[in-house]
């Protein structure tokens, strides 16, 4: 685990873009870190995309992490939920009850002074809006700096993925963001992967902290 995660009370997962697999490697962190003893949560602010199944339960992000790593209810929290698997911001304009800050700032209060650490997934890619209305607009990255938390992002390493994973490290410097590093998924290796994390180090100035293979149940830093 690299050690620069564990002098504050959590880590913000934020990526290149959706289906980047954010989740999965939520899961696998906070597996890892149980692991190692630590009293470990998950808190996703703005979750979308919820499915209600016939049998009257749901599927969502927070509960593949809670299945994955083995969480009960009170380790793994979520502030806001919608059914449509839009942006948070379109998600809320459809069915209401927009994201507010100073409640995703209490939850986080509440789950970071009852564990000794909390993974928090974020939605979308670095730059997702959460809320566009009359009010104002709530970017993710207002989020991260209210939490004070430092970032992983996660990428793919296949062709095109240079471009993405550095203009995505790019905006998280401009904003004045911590990111650690990068954690590469659905990793094959090869040639071409081998050169795009060579590519992406180089032209970020980040490090990659680990490549995952598909269906990988550890993550394994490098």
């Amino acid at each position: 685990m690299p050690p620069a995660i564990l002098h504050k009370r959590g880590v913000f997962i934020t990526a290149t873009g959706t289906d980047t697999g954010k989740t999965y490697l939520s899961a696998l962190l906070v597996k890892s870190l149980k692991a190692e003893g630590i009293h470990c949560a998950y808190y996703k602010p703005v979750l979308s995309g919820l499915i209600q199944r016939p049998d009257g339960g749901i599927d969502s992000d927070a509960v593949s992490v809670a299945q994955k790593a083995g969480l009960d209810d009170s380790s793994c929290v979520v502030s806001y939920q919608y059914k449509a698997p839009f942006s948070p911001h379109l998600a809320a304009r459809q069915e209401g009850n927009p994201p507010r800050l100073s409640r995703i700032i209490a939850d986080w209060k509440r789950v970071s002074a009852a564990h000794s650490f909390v993974v928090v997934e974020g939605a979308g890619g670095v730059i997702c809006p959460l809320r566009c209305g009359a009010d104002g607009l709530l970017l993710q990255e207002a989020v991260i700096k209210s939490l004070r938390l430092d970032t992983f992002i996660v990428s793919g390493a296949a062709l095109g993925s240079i471009n993405s994973a550095v203009l995505s490290a790019a905006y998280l410097k401009q904003r004045r963001i911590r990111a650690l590093g990068f954690i590469l998924n659905r990793w094959h290796g090869g040639l071409l992967e081998e050169d795009n994390k060579l590519m992406i180090e180089r032209l970020s100035g980040l490090p990659v902290l680990a490549t995952v293979q598909e269906g990988a149940d550890t993550l394994d830093w490098r």
